[in-house]
């Protein structure tokens, strides 16, 4: 997202997807297979947390590099969605430390989906009127 090649925002995109989809299917496979692991119970959310945390981040540094981009994230915003999505791993984390696993409920689940949606809808924007300025 940030080197100076050209369509590096779309192949920034590209990953950002493919990382989306791989995670999706990942979970679709453990389940029909009944492939479940502690591992993976603890792991996929805190790897859907960061790949989407680290996402709102790199707004905030683009709309810093770029004031003038289509879509500007101010940081307090990206403050309050990474301070909503810490204290669960944590206390995953925490509890399994202890010996106990604590599954990812369907709320999470479901609202990383409309994360990762803004986040590519966002991205797409931005793409899309930087392409139309080279």
């Amino acid at each position: 997202m940030f080197s100076k090649f050209a369509y590096n925002d779309t192949l920034a995109l590209f990953f950002f997807c493919l990382a989306g989809v791989t995670d999706f299917l990942d979970g679709r496979i453990a389940r029909a297979r009944q492939l479940i692991t502690n591992f993976g119970i603890l792991m996929d959310p805190l790897a859907d947390k960061i790949m989407t945390c680290s996402a709102f981040i790199a707004f905030v540094e683009s709309t810093h590099l770029n004031p003038t981009a289509p879509v500007r994230v101010a940081a307090w915003m990206v403050v309050v969605i990474v301070a909503r999505e810490l204290p669960s791993p944590a206390l995953r984390l925490l509890a399994a430390s202890k010996n106990i696993v604590l599954a990812a409920e369907r709320f999470g689940k479901h609202k990383t989906i409309p994360q990762i949606v803004c986040l590519v809808g966002c991205w797409s924007w931005m793409r899309a009127r930087n392409g139309r300025r080279r």
